[in-house]
């Protein structure tokens, strides 16, 4: 085959196994290994209409694991099914244990068009991005929620955030993502909202 470069391992099933000829996938351990997590409560409202809860951990193992499915166990019982990518040794990854029941995501986008004129070259967009939080449980809940906005790289496109209309206050990064930290009560509810202005030439394509 063609060197990539790589290293090649041959690895050895942990005990032995009879595979049955039935044509199904058989699983055998290889190797294990425990590493320390960082959990946390992340809302990605663009992406999905949930509050996730996101493990970090690392992987101690002496190779790498490969990609694949990974099954997800809470005290003993199976909850689910997700995918991880190649991570290398002491490589740290994220997994993500599915949504809080407890918290409720509700995104509303508002899009205000003023046209251009007959000899304006450029329009202009204005975008009001309106979260509505709730927390259905009987336990205090925090955690963090992160929205973006466009980042031109092209003159021809002006992105203009509006601090003052942006409540709780809070500002992009030079990525374009905006976060706030945010603590629901039992029971309790919270309105975010967030504004900026798209500012682009009429020649200019593949913008909404």
């Amino acid at each position: 085959g063609v060197d990539d470069g790589g290293e090649t391992f041959a690895l050895a099933g942990a005990t032995p196994l009879t595979v049955v000829s039935n044509g199904r996938p058989h699983r055998v351990n290889i190797f294990s290994f425990e590493s320390e997590a960082e959990t946390e409560l992340v809302c990605l409202p663009e992406a999905a209409e949930a509050v996730v809860k996101k493990v970090v951990l690392a992987n101690r193992a002496a190779h790498p694991v490969l990609a694949g499915p990974v099954d997800l166990v809470i005290d003993g019982g199976l909850i689910g099914h997700t995918p991880i990518l190649f991570v290398a040794p002491d490589e740290k990854f994220e997994i993500g244990f599915g949504p809080d029941a407890a918290l409720r995501v509700r995104r509303n986008v508002e899009r205000v068009d003023e046209k251009a004129g007959t000899l304006g070259r450029y329009v202009r967009q204005k975008l009001t991005v309106k979260l509505n939080l709730s927390n259905t449980g009987g336990q205090t809940r925090s955690f963090e929620v992160r929205e973006r906005i466009p980042v031109s790289e092209v003159e021809q496109v002006q992105i203009d955030f509006d601090v003052k209309g942006t409540t709780p206050s809070a500002s992009p990064d030079k990525d374009g993502f905006v976060v706030w930290h945010v603590t629901l009560p039992a029971s309790g509810q919270k309105k975010v909202t967030m504004k900026y202005t798209l500012t682009k030439h009429r020649d200019v394509v593949g913008l909404p």
